[in-house]
């Protein structure tokens, strides 16, 4: 679904947490939960360990085919709502003693990789407007079933650290509504928007500085030590994973150029081409292969017109867009989208 030559994409895993429950929830739904397993290549031995890793796109083959297969569109959500505060692992005990909502969510974007490789989180905060918490979900493993989950997981990790004091004002999808959406509304408590600019939670005012009223100072201190030391093991994101995030989010806030993208990361432009070419990367291909990334998802998992997608990425006119989609995907957006899985 990418220009031949782009570079690939680079492996991401998930904590096994991200399965906790997941033979539980299978066999309610009527599935076979150890033979799903095997078919997707995970070892249920690997479900005892939640620190355990696990390749994300088998763990996103294995909701999406639970969700088709059961026949219920809220599987994730379904996993999602069993767990528990504590399987965040580490984490989870700094967050609780953070002063303000805000704060949790600064510790969340500063140490997501301890949750997993594959969600990041940007807060929105623009005058006159609504504060809002954006959810990205790496675009290879971006399926509804996967980002259904981490978007409740999100919420229960937020509800979780401010002792219940949190719940968004709306939530909203990227993807279309479901044929059914009473799980949704049980798991977020607020309303839905679907076919949306963006994944994430837009949050009620006041909300970001409101004090977490059992916060204990000093655990915090003795929380954040071991967390730190703990995020000392973990790989760096790496340049063309942080270039492709910045990619993705510019193509709607006018633009992914390359000095927009360099001015994202804090460097300079040539610095970033310099950096780039050292690992054999350029930064057209990359622009391509997100754009194309990007088309695919909102093509497969939205109802939005084709109008409204091809502004989305970075094109003027339908025309124009479908002219790059043929080009590059092999047939037009339109057919496509009539038989993406």
């Amino acid at each position: 679904m990418t220009p031949s030559g782009t570079p690939a994409e680079p492996v991401l895993h998930v904590r096994a947490a991200s399965l906790t429950n997941y033979l539980t929830v299978a066999r309610e739904v009527g599935l076979d939960g150890p033979a799903m397993l095997r078919e997707f290549g995970i070892d249920a031995r690997l479900l005892q360990d939640p620190e355990s890793k696990i390749a994300a796109a088998s763990v996103n083959r294995l909701l999406t085919e639970s969700a088709a297969r059961s026949g219920n569109e809220a599987f994730g959500l379904l996993l999602a709502e069993r767990r528990q505060f504590s399987s965040f692992g580490p984490l989870s005990l700094l967050l609780r003693h953070e002063a303000s909502l805000r704060e949790v969510i600064r510790r969340l974007q500063e140490y997501s990789p301890l949750l997993s490789e594959v969600a990041g989180f940007r807060l929105e905060e623009e005058r006159d407007e609504e504060a809002r918490l954006v959810v990205e979900v790496a675009p290879e493993v971006a399926s509804r079933q996967a980002v259904e989950m981490v978007m409740a997981l999100t919420s229960d990790v937020l509800g979780g650290a401010m002792f219940g004091g949190w719940r968004p004002r709306e939530v909203y999808f990227r993807h279309r509504a479901p044929a059914d959406a009473s799980v949704h509304r049980r798991v977020f408590r607020a309303p839905l928007r679907f076919d949306a600019e963006f994944n994430g939670f837009a949050l009620p005012d006041g909300a970001l500085d409101r004090a977490n009223a059992h916060r204990d100072a000093g655990l915090a201190v003795h929380a954040h030590r071991y967390v730190e030391l703990l995020a000392q093991d973990l790989p760096a994101p790496s340049l063309d994973q942080q270039v492709r995030a910045s990619i993705r989010q510019l193509f709607g806030a006018g633009g992914a150029t390359l000095k927009r993208v360099a001015a994202a990361l804090g460097m300079q432009p040539r610095t970033l081409q310099r950096r780039l070419a050292a690992q054999e990367l350029g930064f057209a291909d990359l622009v391509e292969a997100t754009r194309a990334q990007l088309a695919c998802d909102l093509l497969r998992d939205s109802d939005l017109p084709i109008a409204e997608i091809a502004a989305r990425v970075g094109y003027a006119t339908p025309a124009s867009f479908s002219r790059w989609f043929s080009r590059t995907i092999g047939e037009p957006p339109r057919a496509w989208r009539g038989r993406a899985p």
